[in-house]
């Protein structure tokens, strides 16, 4: 369980820092990796729970403004596509 909240912490990490603008945000493509990755691990990684989940969303809108939080919850609770419409 630990190994995997610590690949999850250096996963978002990487993702925050590297990026090609050089500014401190996340593409929408790198939303979307985030969120494949919280889907991809739900069934075996049960180290994160509804709050922590909330509080990633948190840190996804302050480093891109343009963040659809409900949509990006709702594709990783899997009620809606990568997109957010329904699936």
């Amino acid at each position: 369980m630990l190994y995997n909240v610590q690949r999850f912490c250096e996963y978002v990490l990487m993702l925050y820092n590297v990026n090609h603008t050089g500014a401190n945000t996340m593409s929408k493509k790198e939303l979307i990796r985030l969120a494949d990755y919280l889907r991809d691990t739900s069934n075996y990684c049960e180290a994160f729970t509804p709050k922590q989940i909330e509080h990633l969303a948190n840190f996804c809108h302050a480093s891109n403004p343009n963040f659809k939080r409900d949509r990006w919850l709702g594709y990783i609770a899997g009620t809606n596509g990568k997109n957010g419409g329904a699936r």
